[in-house]
């Protein structure tokens, strides 16, 4: 597996949980070249895409996501926040049941 500093991240997007948030890094074509498990707090937030190159990451709403959001933008990255409601393919997804 690559070190995270040696990654060209195109797209990322994490799942944020109360305790352990996900992370998935994609490349250009959009296949998964790394996934992680982090926890739901500033250091460990910080410390892990403070090493990910500059990148658009995509979270949910939620508890977490203003601070997240912001956190992510202080370190240079582009933040999309999607409301679940308006995202077809969470809402319409058999997988999600929160």
């Amino acid at each position: 597996m690559k070190k995270i500093s040696t990654l060209q991240a195109f797209g990322n997007g994490v799942d944020l949980g109360d305790r352990w948030s996900f992370y998935r890094v994609l490349d250009e074509a959009g296949k998964i070249i790394l996934e992680q498990k982090l926890p739901t707090t500033p250091d460990a937030m910080k410390q892990t895409f403070s090493r990910i190159p500059q990148s658009r990451i995509a979270l949910e709403t939620g508890t977490h996501s203003p601070w997240v959001s912001r956190l992510l933008t202080e370190l240079g990255h582009e933040v999309i926040v999607a409301h679940a409601q308006k995202v077809q393919l969470i809402t319409k997804s058999n997988r999600k049941d929160d």
